[in-house]
Formats: C-alpha cells, structure tokens, sequence
C-alpha cells in the first residue's frame, strides 16, 4: 500500500501521545500504537479543516 501525502488536509484531527501536548495532525499519515489519543471535533480541527477546505477551493475555482 503507498504512503499517504495528506494532499487534502481534510482529514485533520487533533492527537495526544503520552504526555506530550496535543496537536493537529493529519489522520491519513498518523501511525496509531498505544497511549495515542485522537480528537475529531475540536475548534481547532474544524479551523484546519476550514482553511483546507478554503485552499482547496481557491486551486479548483482559479483552474477553472
């Protein structure tokens, strides 16, 4: 199987390992393993996925 790019980035959601501090990442390119938590509805993934979702736009509306 290939390697995900996490091209669209709308798949963000917000992961903890351990102790260390939560962060937006992408779901497609995280390898899960023990003590990973995941968050999928945060203010700050829905912010990631709005601006994803914007950018995406903007590419496909300036090629049209």
């Amino acid at each position: 199987m290939k390697k995900p790019i996490g091209a669209c980035k709308l798949c963000a959601v917000e992961i903890q390992v351990k102790d260390k501090p939560w962060k937006v990442a992408l779901s497609c390119a995280v390898k899960t393993g023990e003590g990973l938590q995941v968050k999928t509805d945060t203010e700050a993934v829905r912010l990631a996925r709005s601006k994803a979702i914007q950018q995406l736009l903007a590419l496909f509306s300036a090629a049209v």
